[in-house]
């Protein structure tokens, strides 16, 4: 009877240094699922970093139509600095942070602006003289910009007759 060499570790089937090539590949497919997970790790913590500044921006517009709606309607153009005879009113925390609809807000997205629009209407919906309307329209608009470098904005508009 005649005996078989055996080449490398195995049944002798393999050629010399299979063994190594597969600890290679098999190495190489770890490294790329691990960089694929982490990369997948890291869009998740951006994506929850935007969805926290969300939160928090609606947050902040809540907090300004409800101090807004404990103002008395009538009292609105004056709150916002204004007259009866005007037709619109916007006030924004860049020029006046320490606003009362605006100062100390609950936490907002780093470096947002709220801006506060009040609008008079008519019947219709078309833009009347406060003393006039017969609704007033309050919109705010928070706007900021995100890590990724992008403007965001979460807006909330109330109307009350």
């Amino acid at each position: 009877m005649e005996e078989r060499k055996t080449t490398g570790h195995g049944t002798g089937r393999e050629a010399p240094g299979t063994l190594l090539v597969e600890a290679l590949a098999a190495l190489a497919v770890l490294g790329f699922v691990a960089v694929a997970a982490g990369g997948m790790g890291a869009a998740a913590l951006r994506g929850a970093r935007l969805a926290d500044d969300h939160a928090a921006a609606r947050r902040a517009a809540v907090s300004v139509l409800a101090r807004a709606a404990a103002v008395s309607w009538a009292r609105v153009p004056a709150v916002l600095g204004g007259t009866p005879d005007d037709t619109a009113l916007v006030v924004s925390s860049s020029e006046r942070p320490d606003h009362e609809l605006l100062a100390g807000l609950a936490r907002r997205p780093s470096g947002a602006v709220v801006r506060v629009r009040a609008l008079g209407l008519a019947p219709g919906g078309l833009p009347e003289r406060f003393r006039r309307a017969v609704a007033i329209r309050l919109s705010v608009r928070v706007t900021w910009q995100g890590r990724d470098g992008r403007e965001h904005r979460v807006s909330l508009v109330e109307t009350r007759f």
